[in-house]
């Protein structure tokens, strides 16, 4: 069974948001149920605040030992397929500003899809594994 959920700009949905996938994720391993939570965040904040999205709309099922998310937002169209996260830093004071989010994404999914349909942002993320 798939759990729907609708994130705006109000921190109370985010938080409503990530309690309701803790408990509709309950049957996966932890490990992937706590990456679930963070790309939630990541995902949603960044479509809300950097894509001027009206609001996240977000589909998660549980599979055995993972999880697929889907997002979708009305926001300025953003491949994050395609873009190059910010490069590890040696040390903060060559750190750059932005980009973690990405290299998160990257790191802990095992399989992303994007695509724009009908002015809307798609993205799909697989998390499976122990």
């Amino acid at each position: 069974m798939a759990l729907r959920l609708r994130i705006t700009g109000a921190l109370p949905t985010l938080a409503e948001a990530q309690e309701r996938l803790a408990e509709h994720l309950a049957s996966v391993p932890a490990r992937q149920a706590a990456r679930a939570a963070v790309l939630l965040e990541e995902v949603a904040v960044n479509a809300l605040r950097h894509g001027a999205a009206s609001g996240v709309d977000v589909l998660a099922e549980a599979s055995g030992d993972g999880c697929r998310l889907v997002f979708e937002d009305d926001g300025v169209a953003f491949d994050p397929t395609a873009a190059r996260p910010a490069p590890p830093a040696h040390d903060l004071a060559h750190a750059q500003s932005g980009g973690r989010g990405l290299l998160l994404l990257h790191r802990i999914a095992t399989a992303l899809t994007y695509e724009r349909v009908a002015g809307r942002n798609r993205l799909e993320v697989t998390l499976a594994g122990p």
